[in-house]
Parts: structure tokens; C-alpha cells; sequence
């Protein structure tokens, strides 16, 4: 066989030490991700329908809203 197993018996049983991650800092982790979230709830907010502008008028047409008719 062309193989050739170059693993220790320590890394075959504890695994490669090269790849530790650090642990999160969940405190950060959701502060980033309520920022995340305000913005862009805010941007949605914006590009959506203004409900302000209105839909035309109870007693007749109001010219100056969206719907026009």
C-alpha cells in the first residue's frame, strides 16, 4: 500500500492541536447581533409602505394620496 499512516498514537487519540478555537464572547455575540437587527429592521421600515401617506378619503377622493382614485 502507498499509504503511510504518520499519525501518533497522542494525535489519533486527543486529535491535531493546531485547531483550539477561542471562546465567544456571547455578551458581544448578541450585542453585535441586536445592532444587526436595528438596522435593518430600520432600512425595512423605510423602504416599506408609508401609512401616513393614506389610501384616499372617506367623504371623496383625495388627490394627494396613493391610491388616486
Amino acid at each position: 500500500p502507498d499509504f503511510v499512516n504518520d499519525v501518533t498514537e497522542q494525535e489519533q487519540r486527543w486529535g491535531p492541536g493546531g485547531r483550539h478555537v477561542e471562546a465567544i464572547d456571547m455578551a458581544k455575540l448578541r450585542e453585535e447581533v441586536f445592532e444587526a437587527d436595528k438596522h435593518s429592521k430600520k432600512q425595512q421600515y423605510e423602504a416599506g409602505p408609508k401609512p401616513s401617506f393614506g389610501y384616499g378619503g372617506k367623504f371623496g377622493v383625495q388627490s394627494d394620496r396613493m391610491d388616486k382614485s
